[in-house]
């Protein structure tokens, strides 16, 4: 199924029930992880890396490849990040369906980030920080509008060109006021939410800057060598948060960085919070979240859009090929 059919049946609303289904099926050790296969690069060379899961024991296997490509990518008009999904049959274990997986990796990023603003932050939050301004950031604005009502967003990435066309697409597709931060201080000026999006392998705004009682959300930071947040903020952090603490402290570079500094018994699988865990001390705490993405997030997220699929009957399953073929 190619990006564009992925991105008309893939709604926010489905991606982010099915990002609720994925954590709190990881926290009730109902889902089934794979290790991941990674091939690292350098900037220059591509990273490619592989991984599998199962929503269920007794569901769908799920599977992604994916690459993010050098730094050459973005001048040359090509996305930073490609995958493809692969979801098999529960029963036969033959392969229903592959899907190009940018807007769905887009789509269920951004769903997760929701989740994580919906439960972790402040009821009242208002104001979001993005750092970042690519496409990723986009989503993650339109997720987060879903959970909270936002009055302002600030846009921080060290391209002003890039800034500025990322705050006039975020002002159009949420309608809130949106602006091009002058500096990353500047961005965090008010904000209670704030995302960090990028491929940094270092903290992209200074910690000590960080509003009392905001939510720090990092999507970036999915290899130890990344860390899109400094030691300041993770001093000042209370709670830490992870789609998975094992994965995460395998291969987060903030997450491992804490755990060095504080323990690893500190580490809330983000899964128990939705659950009805403990959240929040007081509206003053700092609360981190730090996501490298799952493959039970890709498995509960393709058998939710697989359904609308053929519901739709929207692109080709392998399935509806092979049946196509034998007629």
């Amino acid at each position: 199924m190619l990006d564009e059919q992925v991105a008309a049946a893939f709604d926010l609303d489905l991606a982010f029930a099915s990002q609720l289904d994925a954590f709190r099926a990881l926290a009730a050790g109902q889902a089934e992880l794979s290790p991941r296969l990674f091939l690292d690069g350098d900037g220059t060379v591509p990273t490619v890396f592989a991984y599998g899961a199962r929503a269920s024991m007794q569901g769908p296997a799920c599977v992604r490849v994916a690459c993010v490509g050098g730094i050459e990518n973005h001048r040359r008009g090509l996305p930073e990040l490609d995958a493809i999904i692969v979801l098999t049959d529960a029963e036969t274990g033959l392969v229903r369906a592959v899907l190009e997986g940018v807007a769905f990796t887009l789509i269920r990023t951004a769903a997760a980030a929701a989740v994580a603003a919906e439960h972790l932050a402040l009821r009242e939050a208002r104001h979001l920080a993005l750092f970042g301004s690519g496409p990723q950031a986009d989503a993650c604005a339109q997720a987060i509008s879903r959970v909270r009502d936002l009055a302002s967003v600030a846009v921080w990435s060290p391209t002003a060109a890039h800034r500025a066309a990322a705050a006039q697409r975020i002002q159009t597709a949420v309608g809130v006021d949106t602006r091009q931060a002058s500096s990353p201080t500047d961005a965090l000026r008010t904000a209670d939410i704030v995302v960090a999006v990028t491929n940094s392998h270092t903290p992209v705004f200074p910690g000590r800057e960080v509003e009392p009682g905001a939510l720090v959300i990092s999507m970036g930071s999915f290899r130890p060598d990344r860390c899109e947040v400094d030691d300041e903020l993770l001093d000042r952090t209370t709670l830490v948060v992870a789609d998975h603490p094992p994965v995460a402290l395998a291969t987060a570079g903030p997450v491992i960085r804490w755990a060095k500094r504080c323990g690893d018994a500190h580490i809330v699988a983000i899964g128990e919070l939705i659950s009805g865990g403990p959240v929040r001390r007081g509206e003053e705490e700092i609360v981190f979240f730090n996501s490298v993405g799952l493959g039970v997030q890709d498995a509960a997220a393709a058998v939710a859009l697989l359904a609308v699929i053929e519901e739709r009957s929207i692109g080709l399953t392998l399935e509806s090929l092979r049946s196509h073929l034998e007629a």
